[in-house]
Order: C-alpha cells, then structure tokens, then sequence
C-alpha cells in the first residue's frame, strides 16, 4: 500500500468567495503523517491558486500523475457544494477510485458530510495524521474499519461514525511538507490586510481552546486541551523556511498562542536569540485578552511581533453575556484598558474582532459595539455578521428545532441568516456603516495605506470589500 497514489486536493469556492487565500495547515501536516509513515507517492494540488475547475481536475491528475488510488479533499462549510463538485467529476472520470474528506466541515458534521455527498467514500472526524496512514494501510481490511479512530464510513446503508481521538503530542507530527506545500506560492494578504512583508508563510504552535463561546465550534474541532509543539521544533521549521524560501515573516494560526504563558515566553525567547530581529510575525487569527501583560507584550515585540487580533465580540455586556464570553473578556473597561495596556507598552498593531447579528442582541446593542470600536485604541476591525456555526452551542440550538438543517448554507462570505426579530439586510446595512465608520478617519487611512506592500493585496482587499 505504501505505493498508492495519494493526491491531497484544496477545493475552490465555485461562488468566487475565496477571499483568505492562506496555505493548507492542516492538509500540510497530514502529508507530512504520510511521508513519516512511508507512504512514497503523496502529491498536492491547490485549485484556488492554479485555477482548476471541478471539470479540469481529472484530466489534470490524469496528465499529472497517471493512475490515482486516493483522492482527500479538505472541507470548509461554504466549500461543501463545490467539494461534491469535484468529486462528482473525479468519480465520473475514475469510478473506482477512493475519495475521501476531512477538514473543518466533516468533523463537526461528519454524518452529513457522507449523506449529503454520495461522491465521497469515507471522511475523517478529527485530526487525521494517524488515522490517515493507518486507513490506507488497512484500506483492504473492512472489518478493521470499525477500529480506526476519526474514520466514517458507510456500511450497510448506514453511516459509521467512530470515536473521535486528539493527537497527544504534537512532537511525533513535524511539519515536513514544505517542498509538498510551498508557502512561498501564496499571498502574505491571505489572512488579512495588514502585513510587514511580500511574502508570509503561515504556522500552527498549538491545538486546543478550553473555552466554550456560544459562537465558535474550536474546542469541538481541535479539543478543549491545550497542547502545544515543541519550541525547538517550531523554531527549526521556521528557519528551514527563512533559508530556503528567502521569507521573513511568519503567522501564528493558533487559536490561543497565548494561553500558557511559560510556553510565549519561551518561544518568543527562542524567537529572539535565533533571528535577532531579522524576521517579523503576527497572530491574525486572535489572542486571548485577559493572557496578556506587560512582560508577554514586551517580549512579543522584542522577537518581531508586529500586529494581533483581539477579540472583543460586542460592546455590550449583556451580549458578552449571552456569547458566554468567560471571566474578564466580559467586561467593556477590562477589555479596554488591557487594549490601552498593549500600546502603552508597544508599537504592536492591534485589530479587533466584532459580531453583529447575535442571536438575542438588539440593533441598539449592535450600534453600541460599533460606538465601542471607534472608542477603542485600535489599528482595524473585522466585522462578523453572526453566522451559525455547526458545533457551537447556537448551532446546536438552531439545530434542535429544525433537525433538518443544512449548515452548508452558513458562511461567513453569505448571510444566509438573521436571528429572530432581526433581518440580513438590518444587519448587512449595520455592518457597513461599521466598517465605513471605523475605517473612514484620516488616521485610520493613513495606517491602512501604509500596509500596503503588493497590488495583489490591493486587489484582495477590494475582493473582500465587494463581498460586503
């Protein structure tokens, strides 16, 4: 088995929504399983940057690499139709070859994911570097099916959800698949509009969230533990990238970067000793508030931490309270005094993350957050029309009363969705003048215009304005 041709395939949104154009993590570190595992044909193909159509796909890995054994597609929600696409047109081209997804959508909607998509042969609920090889291995074995953590399957006419398992340490799983994945191929504007250099390349230092917003479904998806890589392994993939692919900044994807204290600061001290302040990096995806202080802060910036995302939600305490925003991050002076904190202490760019539209919120409240954001010591803000995301709790809610409910048609790039007593287009309108309220004031300009490194982010960011 360890022959078989693998092909890893990131689908593309068939809407044109591919506003985030970010390099694969997760597909990165399930090739990197493969190869550790000795599987010797494993291949990667990106449809977003090469611009392959569902059509196009079988006669590109026909050309490419002949006969294919397995076929994985990672899936997001607003991916999930154009998913089926591709795997309609790789089923048409080749009947017997295996297709299989993972991903985001087919954890937290793992039964729905087969039912739904009668293209895909098997999914995978959970993180996929063991489990991955190990189905290959046994792929002729069916009656080990059953024994192979994260697998669903169908059998007899039913589908097979298995026990889910998290990866315990992270150390047996390197990210070795940069000549796979090449992070040199994508935008340094895939995660957002600020950055520091041409290129970026994007990295994962944690897994876990033990907290449990009502809105956000991370501690279904990667557990509620904290586990975190070691720091001499993060600061050797960040090197084989600085040397070989000539980048110098970096993005922490983690969901709380932050967390353990001991750990930042043992890796932002390797950070330091190691690049001397050669390299710049950023966590777009957020930190945590309440785990920040003046040391951390400091020591971030020492080592080339240039810009964080916050998340603040709402500028209502009820509505924080009703998000099940635990501890201090419930408090509007908390918040902002820990903001206020950051830039007393440093230069470090700071950009908030904000909800409109929250189930149980007031248009009178959504216009307090909005009020709260311009009072606030901030660089830039993203506003989020609230969206229900399956393995939250409101959508664990939404789903009680309509068992029925496809949570494809929840996306954050197509408001489908108003909560009761509101309406998408109230809340659309909301989010414009938010954003135009914000970003229209001389210095926001200024610091905006001044992040600007390539027309290609130009270009992504008037994508992301015409999806408003």
């Amino acid at each position: 088995m360890l022959n078989k041709k693998i092909v890893l395939v990131q689908p593309s949104d068939l809407l044109g929504r591919d506003l985030f154009l970010t390099q694969p993590l997760s597909f990165e570190y399930v090739a990197s399983a493969l190869l550790l595992a000795g599987f010797k044909n494993v291949f990667f193909i990106d449809t977003r940057i090469e611009k392959i159509s569902p059509e196009q796909l079988p006669v590109i890995l026909r050309k490419r690499y002949g006969t294919v054994d397995f076929v994985c597609f990672t899936i997001f929600s607003q991916y999930f139709d154009s998913v089926k696409e591709y795997a309609r047109q790789v089923k048409a081209a080749w009947p017997n070859i295996v297709t299989i997804g993972g991903g985001a959508h087919a954890i937290l909607e793992p039964e729905q994911t087969l039912r739904l998509n009668r293209y895909l042969d098997f999914a995978f609920c959970g993180e996929a570097e063991e489990s991955l090889p190990e189905f290959i291995k046994n792929f002729n074995f069916k009656e080990r099916y059953k024994d192979i953590p994260n697998l669903v399957f169908r059998q007899d006419g039913r589908v097979i959800v298995n026990q889910r398992k998290f990866l315990n340490d992270l150390s047996e799983c390197p990210n070795i698949a940069h000549e796979l994945i090449r992070p040199d191929i994508y935008p340094a504007a895939g995660t957002g509009f600020i950055i520091a250099e041409r290129k970026a390349a994007n990295l994962i230092a944690t897994r876990g969230c033990p907290f449990n917003c009502s809105y956000c479904g991370a501690t279904q998806i990667s557990g509620a533990r904290i586990r975190v890589r070691p720091v001499a392994q993060i600061i050797n993939e960040m090197k084989l990238i600085y040397d070989k692919y000539n980048i110098r900044e970096f993005r922490f994807l983690d969901d709380n970067l932050t967390f353990d204290r001991g750990f930042i600061l043992a890796l932002v001290k390797a950070i330091d000793d190691e690049f001397h302040g050669q390299i710049k990096w950023a966590c777009p995806n957020g930190v945590r508030i309440d785990r920040l202080d003046p040391e951390t802060v400091m020591a971030m910036e020492k080592s080339g931490c240039y810009y964080f995302a916050v998340g603040v939600e709402s500028g209502n305490e009820r509505v924080l309270h009703l998000m099940k925003r635990g501890g201090l991050v419930r408090s509007k002076p908390y918040m902002k005094k820990q903001i206020e904190m950051i830039k007393q202490y440093t230069k470090i760019k700071v950009v908030a993350f904000f909800i409109l539209g929250f189930p149980g919120a007031t248009r009178q409240e959504d216009e307090e957050s909005i009020k709260f954001a311009n009072e606030l010591a901030l660089d830039g803000v993203s506003y989020h029309i609230f969206s229900p995301i399956p393995g939250s709790d409101e959508w664990t809610r939404l789903k009680k009363d309509n068992p029925d409910i496809d949570s494809s048609a929840f996306t954050t790039y197509r408001v489908t969705y108003a909560a009761a007593g509101r309406s998408i287009r109230e809340i659309k309108f909301l989010k414009l003048k938010a954003f135009l309220s914000f970003y229209i004031r001389p210095r926001i300009i200024w610091e905006t215009l001044k992040c600007i490194r390539t027309f290609g982010q130009v270009k992504l960011i008037v994508k992301r304005l015409m999806a408003m």
